[in-house]
């Protein structure tokens, strides 16, 4: 059996009765052979029938703690007993089967980061080959009650998380209105992907909106998924999401989410910013042609505060106490709108996102003691934009085992908050990524991943160049390759 991910399962059921069905089938037998002894051919069809009834109890009777199964087993029924017999054994419930289903997986990476030659600290880039990450998924389900766990580990920490192996997702479910119908809601609480615009590209090396965190992004909080008109030509998805923290984990690039700040600045002091009171809401109407002609359009809102972190206030010094009483908190807000397409063997799909108020103290300007685009005393602190736009889009074919596909994403930050001398935010950088690439099913299993990223910026004015064999610092709108890479990826799940 597989999951909806397509990894392979295990199912496993279970029934047990108690000692009690033992010692009453026991007690019947001892009176029943006492009282029928004037005839031996009834005494002897009551054993017959008492011996089975006290077979099966001692077969089903386990006082021992249970073990997890492994293996599927369906007991059969008992045998059939006298009616006089019947009422006097206790009545014993019957579970319904669990279900329970095990997957995982593990990704391999080669790369070549070959243009720039050099890192910004002067250090040479070089090739390496190494496990991105592997991971356990378990998936419980009884009834309308489930439960799913993600467990991820690495080698090391991935890019600014200091843990080496981490919870990607872990929540329980209930299935509300139960799946097979037009109407299906499910509840999941725990941790869980935010559905914020589409989920994903298609990609391993991902977009900019996933560097600033805005993919695959989990939180600890409470989802509602459901649909309307499920089984339907034209119906919708939707989604109603309230996190109250994020999930400390996330795969975006060091100091361009709010959780993956780590250099340390005057506003957030370092490690500790935190996205807290999330609101997510997202529709997603589709019609469906054909099982391979499908039309889907969407939109996304999201609310956040980001927490960066209390201070303490000067009057909290004076008095000689230890309470940061200075709230360093910025709401956030995003908004979205994007489409997919199918038509047989073509897929196309794009999305516009908007964000108002930022979710960083230090991006696009890193956080620098001698960082020349801010001016004392802030020189540590960075800058960052509260006004980003984001792109993306991207199609591919499919022929057989074959994927062609082609992916473009861009961040616009405006109102770069760059201090002029007359104190006003200033400034506008750009990044934008052209990744095209090639994928092989080589089987239900394994699959091969070439891409070849090409990530470039249009810098703000007085920034450190990306190059440190390029001298001075970058003009306004000066262009600079971020990043070229060959990037494979071996891709295994089970």
């Amino acid at each position: 059996m597989r999951n909806c991910n397509g990894d392979w399962v295990h199912s496993a059921t279970r029934h047990s009765v108690g000692l009690v069905a033992l010692c009453a089938a026991l007690s019947i037998s001892s009176v029943t052979r006492a009282q029928t002894r004037a005839s031996e051919s009834a005494s002897k069809d009551s054993e017959e029938e008492l011996s089975e009834a006290e077979d099966e109890a001692e077969k089903e009777a386990d006082p021992a703690p249970a073990k997890p199964p492994s293996v599927a087993v369906q007991t059969g029924a008992p045998q059939p007993i006298s009616q006089n017999q019947a009422s006097a054994l206790p009545t014993v419930p019957s579970a319904s089967p669990a279900v329970v289903r095990v997957g995982g997986g593990a990704i391999l990476i080669y790369s070549n980061n070959y243009d720039p030659a050099y890192d910004q600290q002067g250090n040479k880039k070089k090739n390496y080959f190494d496990a991105w990450r592997a991971s356990i998924v378990l998936d419980s389900q009884l009834d309308r009650y489930g439960m799913h766990i993600e467990f991820r580990v690495r080698d090391r920490g991935l890019r600014w998380m200091p843990t080496s192996a981490w919870l990607e997702e872990c929540y329980a479910s209930a299935q509300i209105i139960k799946p097979g119908g037009d109407y299906p809601l499910t509840l999941k609480v725990g941790k869980t992907y935010e559905m914020f615009g589409r989920v994903w590209d298609n990609s391993f090396y991902g977009s900019i909106p996933f560097r600033d965190g805005l993919k695959l992004d989990p939180n600890w909080g409470l989802s509602f998924e459901g649909a309307l008109g499920a089984t339907k030509s034209a119906g919708a998805r939707y989604f109603a999401q309230y996190y109250i923290l994020d999930g400390s984990t996330s795969t975006a690039a060091t100091n361009r989410d709010t959780i993956s700040q780590v250099m340390p600045n005057t506003i957030s002091g370092g490690i500790g910013a935190r996205k807290r009171e999330r609101l997510i809401g997202r529709i997603e109407p589709f019609i469906k042609l054909a099982p391979d002609i499908v039309f889907r359009v969407g939109g996304s809102i999201d609310h956040f505060t980001a927490d960066y972190a209390d201070t303490q206030s000067a009057a909290d010094i004076a008095a000689g106490w230890r309470v940061k009483s200075v709230d360093n908190t910025e709401d956030v807000l995003r908004y979205e709108a994007d489409f997919t397409a199918q038509v047989k063997w073509f897929s196309a799909w794009g999305e516009w996102s908007h964000q108002r108020g930022a979710h960083v103290t230090s991006f696009p300007i890193p956080p620098r003691a001698d960082n020349p685009a801010t001016p004392e005393p802030d020189a540590r602190a960075g800058r960052a934009s509260n006004d980003v736009t984001y792109f993306m889009a991207g199609g591919n074919f499919v022929w057989t085992r074959y994927t062609l596909q082609y992916n473009w994403s861009s961040g616009l930050y405006k109102n770069v908050r760059a201090i002029d001398a007359e104190g006003m935010p200033i400034g506008q950088h750009k990044e934008w990524i052209h990744n095209p690439s090639v994928q092989v099913s080589i089987n239900d299993q394994l699959k091969l991943i070439f891409e070849a990223p090409m990530w470039k910026r249009e810098a703000l004015a007085g920034l450190l160049p990306i190059d440190p064999k390029v001298k001075g610092l970058t003009t306004q709108g000066q262009e600079e390759t971020v990043e070229k890479q060959i990037v494979i990826t071996l891709h295994g799940k089970f």
